[in-house]
Order: structure tokens, then C-alpha cells, then sequence
């Protein structure tokens, strides 16, 4: 059986403005729609870095890109925009199905993040904009873990 490989997320794109802060992702998000594994993540020292996390099946179709940014654990503020990837990246590992899947963060990224923040933790958040009909284009599904750098 061959296991399909996991989505490494892509430079963030220009036309996409993160929130800059964690408290309005919280403000714009409905809850429960996607959640990451656990409270905490460790970086790892050498090599990509994997963040687990779920959708509800019910809302896959709705969610055409998933995104991952960097806040401060002290003051909520934007550090950097970490990556995103296709939704459809993660077909293959079932997610429509509402397991868990993984993205993977490339080592430089989390080297690069680590360097300009100087910080030892970060809140990663991982969004998704709900793209079903007009009226919810600015509701997020979203959910943080604490990376350990």
C-alpha cells in the first residue's frame, strides 16, 4: 500500500493579509470546525517540522486553502506569516473523511522564524477562510498550538 506523502506548506502568499493579531482570528472564527492535535508542538531540531490537525468532514469542500502564522504568546501581535497549502493537497490522506492529517514545515521556515523572532515559543495558528457563500467569506475555522523553537 503505498502512504501518500504530506503536504509541505509554500511560501505565504502577497495577497493574503493574516490577521494581525491572535484576539481578532479568535473574533472572526467558528469554533470547532477545525482542530489541531494537542497544546503543544516541538519544533524539531533538524528536519521539517509536522503540525497534526482536523477538519469536519462537512466543511472540506468549503475550505480551499489552510494557512499557518505566527503570534506572540505575550501580546497576541502578528510575527510572520509561517505558510499555506491546498486543501486538496490533503484529499489523499482522507480528510474528508475527519481524520487527522499533518502539514509539514519546512526546516528553513522554522529556522528563519526562530532567528528573526528570537523567541523560544510562538502561538502557531493554523486558519482556513470558509469560502461557502458571500456572507461567510470573512469567518475563519482556526485553532492554535504553542511551537516550541
Amino acid at each position: 500500500m503505498r502512504i501518500p506523502s504530506l503536504p509541505t506548506t509554500s511560501p505565504f502568499p502577497a495577497s493574503i493579509k493574516p490577521p494581525p493579531t491572535w484576539s481578532e482570528v479568535k473574533a472572526q472564527s467558528d469554533p470547532g470546525v477545525l482542530r489541531v492535535a494537542g497544546n503543544m508542538a516541538l519544533a524539531v531540531p533538524s528536519g521539517d517540522t509536522l503540525v497534526s490537525f482536523s477538519l469536519q468532514p462537512s466543511s472540506v469542500s468549503a475550505i480551499p486553502d489552510i494557512y499557518a502564522v505566527a503570534y506572540s504568546l505575550e501580546t497576541g501581535s502578528i510575527i510572520a506569516p509561517v505558510g499555506w497549502v491546498k486543501t486538496s493537497e490533503f484529499g489523499p490522506l482522507g480528510i474528508a473523511k475527519g481524520g487527522m492529517v499533518s502539514m509539514r514545515i519546512p526546516e528553513a521556515v522554522i529556522k528563519r522564524l526562530a532567528s528573526t523572532s528570537r523567541l523560544s515559543a510562538v502561538r502557531l495558528v493554523i486558519f482556513a477562510p470558509e469560502a461557502t457563500t458571500h456572507e461567510s467569506a470573512s469567518r475563519k475555522a482556526s485553532d492554535s498550538v504553542v511551537l516550541i523553537l
